[in-house]
């Protein structure tokens, strides 16, 4: 059931642009991979270098980019307030779409590659115990990243997003998608430039309360995972595509057939979804409530009954009441947002 009026969403606040300088790179991180770099099969121009030098514009808008094509003769009095582009940011930049567009992975070097990125990450965590683990940090969603940043895109893809602003979060408040990838634009004004930011966020409470004692079996993006490590990568590598492609292309949308077709190339995923445990499957298993059940439960020392009309974190219940708002079955309701371990199923007659 829906409400007959619904409130319009809030914009998100953007956040502030980081300064990192993007050409910095970690110096172990080529070291590690070095062995693996090249085995794999691109299309490399002999003069990449030389066209990258001149960038590419924001086509999608061109006041709010921070990279600007050099391609076109302007008047030097409009010169002066343009920013300018260090060469290798748009080096990077170039570099990746070539990537983006040719690259190829062979089964068995991507193989070899996920090993061990999972044997480094498990090295240098101070959270994760196992394969399995029961907790990780922002640390380790940042160390995965940067080591498929090094192997598959060349260091060019988290340090571009850094020149502008980088961030990763891990979320227990995203009950449906694994991972999301934000770019967030604050325009310019008279008194600012124009600032953007690039955020990747894991939903926790999918990963943990998957791979449990009696889970069934786990594919993301279509590859069977075993265990939480291996999902976490395939969250990744998908989040890292559509990183890159904002990058190169501002829009990325993972139903597209060039989305795809990337992550088939580069990961061998033949699927763009997760079929991670949600809380809607847990909720069903462990407490027979689904959406549409009718319940009870205790509010301020009285049993109050209505029926379930989502469940993420916790089930959103709709109590009938003439104080309430109305609704598209032109009933009132109050909304309660109950704990699925506080619900009770009103028995059937």
């Amino acid at each position: 059931m829906a409400p007959k009026k619904s409130n319009a969403k809030s914009n998100a606040k953007n956040t502030k642009e980081s300064t990192q300088n993007a050409a910095t790179k970690s110096g172990w991180l080529p070291g590690i991979f070095g062995s693996l770099q090249g085995s794999t099969t691109s299309r490399t121009s002999a003069d990449a270098s030389k066209r990258a030098t001149t960038g590419t514009a924001d086509k999608a808008n061109p006041r709010v980019s921070s990279i600007k094509s050099t391609q076109k003769s302007t008047p030097k009095s409009t010169q002066k307030n343009k920013p300018k582009i260090a060469p290798s940011i748009a080096i990077m930049k170039d570099r990746l779409e070539e990537i983006l567009r040719h690259q190829q992975i062979a089964p068995e070097v991507y193989s070899a590659r996920s090993r061990l990125i999972q044997t480094t990450v498990l090295q240098h965590s101070r959270a994760m115990a196992d394969e399995n683990f029961s907790a990780t940090s922002v640390a380790d969603l940042r160390l995965m990243s940067e080591l498929y940043d090094s192997i598959y895109f060349d260091s060019s893809c988290i340090a571009l997003a850094k020149h502008y602003g980088m961030a990763f979060r891990w979320s227990s408040r995203m009950t449906r998608a694994g991972g999301k990838t934000t770019r967030t634009v604050r325009r310019a004004t008279i008194r600012r430039a124009a600032e953007i930011h690039y955020e990747i966020t894991l939903s926790s409470s999918l990963l943990f309360q998957t791979f449990q004692e009696d889970s069934r079996p786990i594919k993301v993006c279509g590859r069977p995972c075993h265990h939480r490590l291996e999902a976490m990568q395939r969250i990744v590598e998908h989040e890292a595509i559509h990183l890159a492609e904002m990058l190169v292309w501002i829009d990325s949308d993972c139903a597209a057939g060039r989305f795809q077709a990337i992550a088939n190339r580069l990961f061998g995923h033949t699927e763009h979804r997760h079929e991670l445990v949600t809380q809607r499957e847990r909720a069903a298993k462990l407490f027979d409530i689904r959406v549409g059940s009718r319940v009870y439960f205790m509010h301020e020392g009285h049993p109050v009954q209505g029926v379930v009309n989502r469940i993420t974190r916790r089930a959103t219940v709709l109590v009938e009441s003439p104080q309430g708002e109305m609704y598209s079955n032109h009933k009132r309701y109050l909304k309660y947002y109950i704990p699925i371990t506080a619900l009770k199923l009103v028995a059937r007659n």
